[in-house]
C-alpha cells in the first residue's frame, strides 16, 4: 500500500504547526527543514533571500496564528528527486492586540499593588493572567512547497527547496492588515 499521501500530509501539518508555534526557541527546529544552500521563500509576493530571514520576520512580525488544512495535492517529478506540493488551507490570526509572547503595549496601572497581591507568583495566578487569543475570521491561503523526495525515507533535514505562501482571501470583517 502506498503511504506517500499520508507522509506528505503529515509533513505539511508539521510545517503549519511550526508556523503556528509561539515559542521563538523552536525556530531552529523549523529552520532545519529548509535547504541551507538553495532555498527560495516567497510570502505574498515578497521574496526572502534566506530561510532564517523569513522565519525571523514571521516570528517578530506576525501575531499568533492557527492554520487548518483544507486540501493537499502533490506530484512527484520523475527523475529529479523532487515533488511539488500544493496546499489549500485557512489561517486565522489573534486579534487581541498581543504578540506571540502575550505582550502588548500597555503599562500596568499600579505595579506596586500587583506585587503585594496574595498568591502572586503561584501557578494558579499565572495561569489566570495568561492571555487568551481572540481569533479573527479565517483567511484563505495557498501554499506551494517544492520538496526533496527524501521525506519518504523520513529524512527531513533540508528537504524544503522552495516555499510560496500567499493569502488568497481576506475576510471583510478582519482587523488585521497584511
Amino acid at each position: 500500500m502506498n503511504r506517500q499521501p499520508q507522509i506528505v500530509e503529515t509533513f505539511v501539518k508539521k510545517v503549519l504547526a511550526h508556523l503556528d508555534e509561539p515559542d521563538p526557541a523552536k525556530l531552529e527546529q523549523f529552520l532545519q527543514l529548509f535547504n541551507p544552500h538553495q532555498c527560495k521563500i516567497i510570502f505574498n509576493s515578497q521574496p526572502f533571500g534566506q530561510a532564517v530571514q523569513f522565519l525571523q520576520a514571521w516570528q517578530t512580525g506576525v501575531v499568533l496564528t492557527q492554520h487548518v488544512i483544507t486540501a493537499v495535492d502533490f506530484h512527484v517529478i520523475p527523475g529529479t528527486g523532487t515533488l511539488l506540493c500544493n496546499v489549500n488551507c485557512k489561517v486565522r490570526f489573534d486579534e487581541s492586540g498581543k504578540d506571540k509572547n502575550g505582550q502588548d503595549s500597555t503599562v500596568p496601572a499600579n505595579s506596586q499593588d500587583s506585587q503585594s497581591r496574595p498568591g502572586q507568583g503561584s501557578i494558579n495566578s499565572r495561569s489566570l493572567d495568561k492571555p487568551r487569543p481572540i481569533w479573527g475570521t479565517y483567511y484563505g491561503v495557498s501554499l506551494q512547497l517544492v520538496l526533496e523526495d527524501r521525506i519518504f525515507t523520513n529524512d527531513l533535514n533540508g528537504v524544503i527547496s522552495s516555499m510560496n505562501y500567499t493569502i488568497v482571501f481576506k475576510p471583510s470583517d478582519s482587523l488585521m492588515s497584511i
